[in-house]
């Protein structure tokens, strides 16, 4: 209408009066429609509301039927006089017309939910009405159905019996059911299928059909046996006797079941005996009538079965021989033309070409056709073996007539396979003729050669048989005359091997050709085994040949060996014979003349002098002269010296009498005389050490005199010598080289005995060695070119093992006697050896003793002299006096520690043995430290004296100059600190003079004596710090039982200020003075706790001490700490106190005041760690932690873009445990009875509505009590313990237990003094560690001399538990406090560092 305003005013009217038109038209179309959907929504109203009805009037019409069978049964009269099987079908009725009413109930409230809503959102108050009557009429029904619910006990038995018995009824029934169906299947397997009379192939001409024997084919077909054709395959279905049986099998288990149900019933006697009876009864003779049909069935079955092995068989045979026949239909023109050309060859010239038989697609139809015959064939042998086998496990009657059918077709296949075969024959015979020329020319070649090579190997083995011993033949001669043949006899085998395999494989289809050729290729096999069996003839010829030039090598190896063994048998007769040397006596006289040449040496007599005074007249030394003299010699008496007895200087004389004549002359006694060296390796006899020629060589074993032997040159390492060889040449030769290499050595008759057996038993162990080595390769020369199959060479090669074993044995027992021989020499070695080591240790042993009891005797002296003197000391003697009588004891006590180091430690130490002379000599030296102790115990006890009388002088000196400064100092605890300034002035320390010099101008009485304060002052000498000034100025006691801080002194007068609780600390403000009404030692002082003074009680009148004396309280900085103003952290701070530095304890400790905190129990979000927090406490203006409203996901549920549920569209679902922060409070939907809500997600940040209640009343969201961390806070396993981890700022915490409000007590504060600066404030306890002027030490740590460095030199070391007074604490510039210290064991003064930042357990010290 608005675009034809634009056209021209004809037009344009013409156009506005149609669309005018078409508009009113549209408008009464779309009126109609509108009246139409009026009318179909009241039509469908109209409806809703009629099922509504009816579903209302159906309940009704239920509960009508429940009200009047219940009715009945509720009278008690009435069911008095029904049976129960009247009640129980009554029951049954009342039980079924309840649970359909319920159904219907269920399903017309559900109808009426639904209207109700609509009409609710319609906000149509008729239908709303009319709905509520039918709500209410609905909930009538339900009402009256109600007391029907519960039926009386005795009912509800029936009902319960009437259900068990219909239940059983109806598994009889169904046993019943499944027995008549196996008896149908049973019935139909004696009747053939119309599969089973329709043959699958056409049976063969003159065959027979199925059934003319006795065995009926069944319809069901075998599946194809493993390697038969898959055309011959038939579809694998379930046979009827498989069906049969399962069906059987499961009529089986179901009567056992329901049998095992019913003697279940019959036992617990709820079901009438009769029914139980009845239904039994029914069930046996379904049992009955179960077990005829299985016996017919396996009748049946195995009949079956016979029919089915049989039917199968003669479908493979049927096929057999119709591809049998078609096969000889197809060749049928080829075989006849085959027979008209044999009968025209036989007129024919040699080399006339053959005229072609069939043409090639003829012979290609009858090759496959051949194949496929071939193929069926071998199937069918198959399927009869098969099937024969089977037939074992049927009956006898049926397997008998089985076997027959088999038997039958078996030879119908025969005879079917026999034509196949001679037609294939005639057909081979014309087409490989000449195949058959070339294969048996080539066979016939290959038989010649194996003919020749066995022929020549027989003349070979004649020949060899002829020949004698002595008649020798050149093996490999020999050898050549048969292995040619045999080669080419092998290499003929072979070709003829390869050609026959070659035609096997080209006339693969061909089976006439493939058995031929199969059979020469065996009789190929025959012949190669001939020639092999000559080959190894051949061969054991050979073998023997070899053995015998074996035997003639081996037996020259054995001579050699044999005759070196006797050589080696002769060298050790000097050690094995009975009669053997005695080398024993050798070594014996080898210390005679020991002793003879240092004899000579001291007395300076020649050789001929000492033979001049051992002989007897004119005559040599006799036995008995030698032994006098010998025995004489004054080497031999020494205590350190091996004594030899009469019977070895005899057995020496005897080995000396070589001649055995009783004397022994000048010249033999001269020999030994020498100094003689055994050659050991060849070394060159020279003129001279240095540029001199070469004499001579001398040899291995030879023996030379030494003239003159040279000390080892220490630049080159040699050991030279001049010597005199055997013929009388001198010269110089090298005894050991640069190197250390050895060439000569001291004389031994002994060793070169062993030296001249080890080579003769190298050389036997060389035969040996080689004999054994041509044996072994020999007999692997035999065995590697083919087994030894002779027993002859067997034997042979055994017996000359043998032969050799018995050579290595003998040598074997010739070594074991020379090692017996030299473990016997040995052995008396060693026990020569030990008896002269007991000797010498035992003059050791008596050397040390001696030497040990003259250093005790004089400690001994010395000791006591000192104890003496000890005696003369008492408190009256001076300090000079005890200090250099402590000085005395302390040289004393080093000098027993020195003298029992070396007297027990040392050579204990030294000492590794516990057996003999010096295990004795050990055992000994031990028993003095129990000899020393009681020197160690009275010095310790004399030094313990000396130390309580100095103690006691200086403790006296210094307590009257604790006295007299104080006196000065006054009470106020600021005067210390003024005093120390005014005196010390810009120094740290105060001179002991000025000091000495204010007390004796500030005190006009009681001022102490010149020594007394010169003592007092003496431990001062590097002058007074100012700890020691404050210690000097101060008097620290701690109580050591609860006791009253009173008012006055008098105990009768005074009134209690307060209690004073074990520990607590307290200043001495005056000397203690006695109440002598109660007897009780009373003192002024101040508590450090809270500075409230008065008097306590020292000492009780039965001398209970109630407080005890103490070092001055300081604190030693462990952190960086502030000093306030009070005991308020939220005070402004004085100043920052470093770690390390001291802080002198005025007052405390104090606690702050008391903090209430709200703490609770929970679990972070992000990682699950339990704990403790504290939300906030009183000391903070904002809290650590703020309650934040979230919701947790209880049930999976879906996030929603809209809060109806209705016309919303899902965003995301929200997982179980997801926390969502509701934007506003929740909201109910009435309509749909469910509570929702508008959130927002945690995890992601979406906004949208989510269900908080079902409207199942299903909870979905859950409210949690949730906290965000707003300042970082701890989070403890316990409250105020250990810390698991810090809460982050914005983290999230879920609360499981609380919050709830605690009272915390106040931190603790001490108020002190700064010792460095003099700043005093409140400090926090904790920030410091307990510290004092008196300090036990307890690890062991070195006391440096001088400050400057801790690794400088030291006095001594710290031990452990010792005492040590603080003199002054300093600071370094590396952050380390450096102590300065005076050990109160000796004095002395000196320096230790340990870190700032240390804590109690890493200090050195603890307080004392």
């Amino acid at each position: 209408l608005v675009d034809v305003k634009r056209f021209s005013a004809e037009n344009g009217g013409e156009a506005q009066r149609s669309l005018q038109e078409w508009q009113k038209k549209l408008e009464a179309s779309m009126k109609k429609i509108s009246d139409l959907r009026t009318s179909l929504q009241e039509r469908k109203q109209h409806m809703q509301r009629m099922e509504a009805v009816h579903k209302v009037e159906q309940v009704e019409k239920l509960a009508a039927s429940v009200a009047a069978t219940g009715t009945q049964l509720l009278d008690e009269e009435k069911v008095a006089q029904m049976s129960p099987d009247e009640i129980r079908s009554m029951g049954g009725e009342c039980r079924g017309a309840f649970t359909e009413a319920q159904t219907a109930i269920a399903k017309a409230q559900d109808t009426l939910t639904v209207r109700q809503v609509e009409a609710k959102k319609a906000d149509d108050e008729n239908e709303s009405a009319s709905l509520a009557k039918l709500q209410q009429r609905l909930r009538a029904a339900m009402q009256s159905m109600t007391p029907y619910k519960t039926l009386p006990p005795a009912v509800e038995r029936q009902i319960a019996v009437k259900i068990v018995c219909d239940e059983a009824a109806a598994r009889v029934a169904a046993v019943e059911a499944k027995v008549e169906e196996v008896v149908t299947l049973v019935a139909n397997l004696g009747a053939p299928s119309e599969e089973a009379n329709a043959s699958p192939s056409a049976p063969a001409q003159g065959s027979p059909t199925p059934g003319q024997h006795g065995l009926a084919m069944s319809g069901a077909l075998m599946p194809r046996a493993k390697g038969l054709p898959k055309a011959a395959a038939q579809p694998i279905r379930q046979r009827p006797i498989d069906v049969t049986n399962a069906a059987c099998n499961a009529a089986i288990m179901l009567l056992k079941t329901v049998h095992r149900h019913l003697d279940m019933m019959e036992k617990t006697g709820e079901v009438p005996e009769a029914h139980v009876k009845e239904l039994k009864e029914r069930l046996a003779a379904a049992q009955a009538k179960l077990e005829t049909a299985q016996k017919d069935m396996r009748s049946s079955g195995e009949k079956i079965i016979a029919r089915e092995q049989v039917a199968d068989v003669e479908r493979h045979v049927n096929n057999a021989v119709s591809t049998i026949d078609t096969y000889l239909e197809i060749a049928s023109p080829a075989l006849d033309a085959v027979a008209v050309a044999a009968e025209a060859g036989e007129g024919m010239e040699e080399g006339q070409p053959e005229t072609p038989v069939v043409t090639e697609e003829t012979q290609r139809a009858m090759k496959d056709a051949a194949t496929r015959a071939a193929k069926a064939v071998h199937d069918a042998k198959t399927i009869i073996s098969i099937k024969k086998n089977a037939t074992v496990r049927l009956a006898e009657n049926v397997a008998v007539v089985a076997r027959e059918e088999l038997a039958r077709m078996q030879t119908m296949l025969d005879a079917a396979y026999e034509r196949m075969m001679t037609a294939q024959k005639a057909l081979n015979d014309k087409k490989f003729a000449k195949v058959k020329a070339e294969i048996n020319g080539m066979f016939e070649a290959c038989e010649d050669a194996v003919e020749i090579a066995i022929e020549m190997a027989n003349e070979l083995l004649k020949d060899s048989q002829e020949m004698d011993e002595g008649n020798e033949l050149d093996v490999q001669t020999l050898a050549a005359h048969g292995m040619k043949a045999q080669g080419e006899a092998a290499t003929k085998i072979a070709e003829t091997r390869l050609f026959l395999n070659t035609k096997m494989a080209e006339l693969k289809g061909e089976v006439s050709m493939q058995q031929e050729l199969s059979q020469l290729i065996t009789k190929v096999a025959t012949m190669q085994v001939q020639l092999d069996k000559k080959k190894k003839e051949v061969q054991e010829l050979e073998h023997k040949l070899i053995l015998n030039k074996l035997v003639k090598e081996a037996e020259g190896h054995f001579s050699t060996v044999e005759s070196r063994l006797e050589t080696a048998r002769e060298a050790t007769q000097v050690l094995t014979a009975p009669d053997h040397e005695d080398f024993v006596g050798t070594m014996f006289l080898t210390r005679c003349f020991d002793a003879l040449m240092e004899y000579a040496a001291e007395g300076k007599k020649s050789c001929s002098d000492i033979f001049g005074e051992m002989k007897d007249g004119d005559s040599g030394v006799s036995q008995a002269g030698f032994v006098k003299f010998v025995m004489a010699l004054p080497s031999l008496k020494k205590e350190d010296a091996m004594p030899l007895g009469e019977t070895e200087i005899q057995a020496a004389y005897n080995r000396m009498d070589t001649v055995g004549g009783g004397q022994v002359a000048e010249r033999q006694f001269e020999e030994y005389f020498k100094s003689l060296m055994d050659i050991i390796l060849p070394i060159p006899l020279m003129s001279a050490l240095e540029g001199g020629s070469e004499i001579k060589d001398l040899a291995s074993n030879e023996v030379v005199e030494v003239l003159e032997k040279h000390e080892k040159d220490e630049a080159s390492g040699k050991i030279t010598a001049k010597v005199r060889s055997g013929d009388g040449t001198e010269g110089y030769i090298t005894i050991v080289d640069g190197e250390a290499q050895t060439y000569a050595c001291p004389h031994s008759s002994y060793d070169v005995c062993l030296r001249r057996i080890e080579a003769a038993f190298k050389d036997v162990k060389e035969a040996l060695d080689a004999a054994g080595a041509m044996l072994r390769a020999k007999a692997d020369s035999l065995t590697s070119s083919g087994p030894i199959a002779d027993a002859r060479a067997k034997g042979e090669i055994m017996k000359l093992k043998l032969h050799l074993s018995k050579l290595q044995t003998q040598f074997n027992q010739l070594m074991a006697q020379v090692s017996e021989a030299k473990r016997t020499f040995a052995d008396r070695v060693e026990q020569e050896k030990r008896k002269r080591d007991e000797i010498q240790e035992k003059a050791r042993a008596n050397k040390i003793l001696a030497e040990a009891e003259k250093t005790f005797a004089a400690l001994q002296t010395a000791v006591e002299s000192v104890l003496a003197k000890m005696d003369t000391y008492s408190s009256s003697s001076t300090w000079e006096a005890l200090k250099a009588g402590q000085a005395e004891l302390i040289k004393t006590e080093e000098n027993l520690k020195a003298v029992e180091q070396k007297l027990v430690k040392d050579p204990v130490e030294r000492i590794k043995t516990d057996k003999g002379p010096m295990g004795e000599a050990k055992r000994t030296l031990i028993k003095y430290k129990v000899r020393l102790s009681p020197f160690e115990t009275k010095l310790k006890r004399a030094m313990t004296q000396m130390s309580l009388l100095i103690m006691k002088l200086e403790s006296s000196a210094h307590q009257k100059l604790t006295e007299a400064m104080r006196k000065t100092s006054g009470s106020s605890d600021v005067v210390p600190h003024k005093l120390f300034s005014k005196l010390a002035g810009d120094g740290s320390v105060v001179p002991i003079a000025t000091l000495r010099d204010f007390l004796l101008s500030s005190l006009r009485e009681d001022k102490p004596k010149d020594d007394v304060l010169d003592l007092a002052l003496h431990k001062y000498k590097a002058g007074v710090s100012k700890m020691q000034m404050l210690v000097l100025l101060t008097e620290y006691k701690r109580c050591s039982k609860d006791t009253a801080l009173t008012s006055m002194f008098e105990v009768k007068a005074c009134e209690t200020l307060r209690k004073l609780e074990k520990g607590e600390i307290v200043e001495a403000l005056g000397a203690p003075q006695k109440d002598e009404t109660v007897g009780l030692e009373r003192i002024r002082c101040r508590a450090l706790q809270d500075g409230q003074e008065g008097w306590v009680t020292a000492q009780g009148n039965q001398g209970t001490l109630f407080v005890e004396p103490m070092s001055k309280p300081f604190l030693r900085v462990r952190e960086a700490t502030s000093a306030y103003t009070d005991t308020d952290q939220s005070s402004d701070p004085i100043t920052t106190v470093e770690a390390g530095e001291l802080i002198e304890v005025l007052e405390g400790p104090k606690a702050g005041r008391a903090v209430e905190v709200l703490r609770a129990r929970g679990k972070a979000i992000k990682d699950a760690k339990f704990g403790h927090v504290v939300i906030s406490d009183s000391t903070s203006s904002t809290p650590n932690l703020e309650p934040l409203s979230l919701m947790v996901c209880k049930t999976t549920t879906v996030l929603t873009s809209e809060f109806d549920i209705t016309g919303c569209t899902p965003v995301r679902k929200i997982d179980v445990g997801e926390k969502l922060e509701a934007l506003e409070e929740p909201q109910k939907d009435e309509g749909r009875k469910m509570t929702r809500v508008k959130v927002r997600c945690r995890k992601d940040g979406q906004e949208g509505y989510a269900t908080v209640t079902g409207s199942q009343g299903t909870t979905y969201l859950v409210e949690g009590q949730f906290y965000i961390c707003r300042h970082s806070t701890p989070i403890t396993l316990t409250p105020g313990g250990r810390v698991v981890r810090d809460l982050e700022v914005d983290e999230l915490f879920e609360v499981m237990d609380g919050p709830t409000k605690e009272k915390k007590e106040g931190t603790k504060y001490i108020r002190g003094r700064v010792l460095s600066s003099g700043e005093e404030g409140w400090f926090l306890q904790q920030a410091g560690l307990p510290w004092s002027c008196s300090l036990r030490c307890v690890k062991v740590i070195p006391l440096a001399k001088d400050g400057e460095s801790p690794t400088g030199e030291a006095h001594r070391n710290l031990a452990v538990g010792e005492a040590v007074e603080v003199v002054d604490v300093t600071k370094t510039a590396e952050g380390k406090l450096r102590w300065e210290v005076r050990t109160t064991r000796d004095g002395l003064t000196g320096f230790v560092w340990m870190s700032a930042e240390a804590t109690a357990q890493e200090a050195p010290f603890q307080p004392a």
